[in-house]
């Protein structure tokens, strides 16, 4: 069973090495590339777990790989810690924990935005100006179109959703309709 305290401890650790050295930026672009490696390729976690091949060459190739992407030294040593102590499975919880502290001290939130078509850059603004004045937050937006959506807009904010969708008024219509 994974420890999730662990990785937050860690991802809790990077953020404090990340503000005491100077590099909030860096290491926030390292994990969000981080994090879309291991997305991409889910298979790295397991190969860096593996028992069947040798350490060393485990080591060596996530250094290698991750050189290529200019991970901070500091990142790469801590992949490597993982992967030494056996820990390798924390790595995706490392950086979805460092999103979040990072977002909880920068102030900010992470908004799943899905709608049926493609938005401009005006409207996708004015959903992010809209957010940002009901949440008092700078609001960070990831737009997803769902053809699933006769039409409306779905919102999700970290455990808030707010559905302004047609299937939603359409069962809020139906509810009530046979409320009476």
């Amino acid at each position: 069973m994974i420890k999730l305290s662990s990785a937050r401890r860690y991802a809790k650790t990077l953020i404090e090495l990340a503000q005491e050295k100077v590099l909030m930026e860096k290491f926030s672009t390292d994990m969000s590339c981080i994090k879309e490696i291991v997305e991409k390729v889910p298979d790295i976690i397991q190969f860096m777990g593996s028992p069947v091949v040798n350490i060393d060459v485990r080591k060596n190739t996530v250094k290698e790989i991750f050189s290529k992407y200019n991970i901070h030294e500091y990142i790469i040593n801590l992949v490597i810690l993982l992967i030494d102590t056996g820990k390798s499975k924390l790595l995706p919880h490392i950086c979805k924990f460092y999103q979040d502290i990072e977002d909880f001290y920068l102030g900010r939130v992470r908004a799943v935005v899905k709608v049926p078509i493609n938005l401009t850059e005006e409207e996708i603004n004015l959903i992010r100006e809209k957010l940002e004045q009901k949440l008092k937050k700078k609001v960070l937006l990831n737009t997803e179109i769902d053809t699933s959506l006769v039409g409306g807009i779905w919102v999700k904010v970290g455990d808030l959703i707010f559905d302004g969708t047609v299937r939603k008024q359409l069962q809020i219509l139906k509810e009530n309709l046979i409320k009476g």
